[in-house]
């Protein structure tokens, strides 16, 4: 009984992110008791030994020892003693996945159901202004559906696509024919729809480093032949789609190349090159004066938003924020060069994976999930793109997810 209630309630942690935060917390509450009863319960402690514990433990050390040491302590803790959390939850996933062969089916048939409502109802609201509650668009470029004012759908997307695809691969990896082949690229597509209309520019780029992993596809013999039909048709609808369509051709391309061209003052006529765009040049120009004053241990977590308020660090009127809106420039800032050597040596060891995984020659079912959750942790940590807070439990969430997955897809049968 406790099995099957754990089940739903991972299944419905990544769906109700929808709502916000606090629901998916505490489904993840719940989660991670069961998990814990079960596991003492049957004394099985073999999901803590492991590298991937050695290693998180350290930084989890390092980041609440770090803020034992700050002016704002309550703050910095508030987000480091419980960051544990995340880490259990990647747990409880491959924990299910070890426990229940039913679970990838399950997981994949609610999630895709919800994201077919959400994008369903995305798109009502980017033609008539209002989605299906009657919410009208918060911003005028950008759509956010049932997320409301938090204009993260395509960003929510992004993140989840290489997953979805992954776990469709593994499920029917054996059984592909043209109808199977037929529903994966329209789950592709629907995904590049949703992220296309939401007018999230970061959300869109970031799509498209996954385009070069659906090449592997070609490993499945049915798509071995049939992989350049199917993608040379998704390519130009997508191309279709955005240089045909005005308002999202405006956003991610002419307003990216806009934002991202600075235009010399009236004495200086040179225009320049910006990272992202001029406020995100700003919050990373602060955060590395910030750094270059706290090499070793950065500021503290969540201390960004009030050292970015010092005269010695300013750099415009937008250049201080909650955040840089860069989790590599926030981690130096707040961490020093010991946080960011973790999050660093994480980011490689992920990109060696992903080579050594496009250059195997085993073909398998956890192999191609394997490498489509790889290369979404390679989209979360994707080192040249704006992001949210790196301690903000609704991304951290979403960071964690794959890992479970991940750790499943590397155990040997």
């Amino acid at each position: 009984m406790l099995d099957k209630i754990l089940i739903y309630l991972v299944i419905f942690i990544p769906i109700s992110l929808i709502s916000g935060p606090l629901i998916p917390e505490i489904l993840m509450f719940f989660a991670i008791a069961i998990f814990l009863y079960n596991i003492f319960k049957i004394k099985n402690y073999s999901y803590f030994k492991n590298i991937y514990t050695y290693y998180f433990i350290s930084f989890f050390l390092f980041i609440n020892l770090r803020s034992l040491f700050v002016d704002e302590i309550f703050i910095s803790l508030k987000s480091t003693i419980f960051y544990i959390r995340f880490y259990l939850l990647s747990l409880v996933i491959w924990y299910i996945l070890d426990t229940n062969s039913y679970f990838p089916k399950k997981f994949l048939k609610f999630f895709l159901i919800s994201i077919i409502i959400l994008i369903l109802d995305a798109t009502l609201q980017f033609n008539i202004g209002t989605n299906i509650l009657g919410w009208e668009k918060f911003h005028p470029h950008r759509v956010s559906s049932f997320f409301g004012d938090e204009l993260v759908l395509g960003s929510y997307l992004v993140r989840f696509l290489p997953l979805i695809v992954g776990l469709y691969i593994f499920i029917n990896f054996n059984e592909f024919n043209f109808n199977k082949t037929l529903l994966l690229f329209l789950i592709i597509l629907l995904f590049y729809i949703g992220i296309s209309i939401s007018g999230d520019r970061s959300a869109f780029y970031l799509s498209l480093l996954f385009l070069p992993f659906l090449i592997s596809l070609r490993k499945i013999t049915y798509l071995k032949k049939k992989l350049f039909i199917f993608g040379t048709a998704f390519l130009v609808f997508l191309s279709i789609l955005v240089f045909t369509n005005n308002s999202i051709k405006q956003r991610v391309i002419d307003s990216t190349l806009s934002s991202m061209l600075m235009k010399g003052s009236d004495n200086n006529k040179n225009n320049r090159i910006v990272l992202f765009s001029n406020n995100h040049e700003n919050h990373i120009k602060t955060a590395i004066k910030i750094f270059n004053d706290n090499k070793l241990i950065g500021v503290g977590v969540k201390h960004f938003r009030f050292v970015c308020s010092d005269p010695k660090y300013f750099e415009n009127k937008h250049s201080c924020s909650t955040h840089p809106h860069n989790i590599y420039v926030q981690i130096l800032a707040e961490l020093g060069l010991l946080g960011f050597l973790f999050i660093m040596l994480y980011f490689i060891y992920i990109c060696f994976k992903i080579f050594k995984n496009l250059f195997s020659k085993k073909n398998s079912p956890k192999k191609f999930l394997n490498l489509m959750v790889l290369s979404s942790i390679f989209i979360n940590l994707f080192p040249f793109s704006p992001s949210g807070n790196f301690f903000n439990n609704w991304i951290s969430i979403i960071y964690f997810i794959p890992i479970g997955f991940y750790l499943y897809s590397i155990k040997k049968n």
